[in-house]
Parts: structure tokens; C-alpha cells; sequence
């Protein structure tokens, strides 16, 4: 996804990247982004910081403040240079940061990465949630302690076999 407010940076940004294969989705401003990525999460957002609706500082702090859309992978794509608004971008959480103008060299080594990245993420949160639901339903007792020996998870099974809800049992040293 590419959201620049200048049609012609989202025209050249595409020219860039559909040729290497990627599938490009342009939108001229914040509050657009916003909208389409709560219908159809991109794996990448190259985003403009300066537009006159939501500014790109906004639209990532809203991206990474949402469970859902934080792990998307954000670049701020703009005019803006100076060492502070690239200090602003990584603080209101943005993943890389590139100067206009940009070359296709660089924007791509960075595109490809970043997708790399989030293909890893995607991989990862699968395997944790095919995880949980094999520990959930299985029909033993699976109890977790930490190392000062308190309960911090026990299986549906358990607490069900037990008669305890898990704000009952976490924290607790035994059962």
C-alpha cells in the first residue's frame, strides 16, 4: 500500500514497485489508509508523513496503537530530512524511514525486507495460535509456573477438572 496525497509520488512509487512483482494499492490520504486497512491488511505501507487530512505521523501511531494492525510493517516515504522527524517516525512507531527522492534500489532492498519480516510474523502468529489450541484442547492438565513457582496458565481442562475460572488460580503458588 502507498499513500502519498501527491499523484504523482503514488504514479512513480508504483512504476517502481508493480514491475518487481508486487500487487500496489495507492491511496491519497490518511484517513483512506486508515479505512482500507481495517477492511484488507497490506503486508507493507509506504506512507507519506505530510497530508493535509491525517498526517503520516497520525496514521501509524493509529496503525500501532490496534492489535490488529500493528505488526504491519510501516516506511515513512517523504520530503521531510531532518534527523528529528526521522526520530518522530520511528517514535510514533513507523519501521524505516526513507528521504525523497527516493531510488528504486533503495525503496526495494527495504520493501523486501520488511516483507520478509512480516511473512516471519505471519508464520509466527500461526504457529502460537495452532499452539494455543492444541494446549487448550487437549484433555490433560497443562499447568504453567514461573520461576518462583505461581501459576501463571493452566489449560481449559484443568480448570475445568478443578471447578476454577483462571482469575482464581493466577498468581497462586498451588493449586
Amino acid at each position: 500500500m502507498v499513500v502519498d496525497d501527491n499523484p504523482m509520488n503514488l504514479s512513480l512509487m508504483e512504476a517502481m514497485l508493480s514491475p518487481e512483482g508486487y500487487s500496489v494499492t495507492l491511496y491519497d490520504s490518511g484517513k483512506a489508509c486508515i479505512e482500507a486497512v481495517g477492511k484488507s491488511a497490506p503486508d507493507i505501507i509506504l506512507l507519506d508523513a505530510m497530508m493535509p487530512d491525517l498526517n503520516g505521523f497520525q496514521v501509524v501511531r493509529q496503525l500501532k496503537a490496534n492489535a490488529a494492525t500493528r505488526i504491519i510493517p510501516v516506511v515513512m516515504v517523504t520530503s521531510l530530512s531532518d534527523m528529528t522527524d526521522k526520530v518522530e517516525a520511528i517514535d510514533a512507531g513507523a519501521d524505516d524511514f526513507l528521504s525523497k527522492p527516493v531510488t528504486k534500489i533503495e525503496l526495494l532492498a527495504r520493501v523486501r525486507s520488511l516483507v520478509k519480516i512480516k511473512a516471519y510474523n505471519d508464520q509466527l502468529a500461526e504457529s502460537e495460535k495452532r499452539y494455543r489450541e492444541l494446549v487448550q484442547d487437549a484433555n490433560v492438565i497443562i499447568v504453567v509456573m514461573n520461576g518462583q513457582g505461581k501459576i501463571t496458565f493452566m489449560n481449559e481442562y484443568g480448570l475445568s477438572f478443578f471447578g476454577y475460572d483462571a482469575g482464581e488460580l493466577i498468581g497462586k503458588p498451588e493449586i
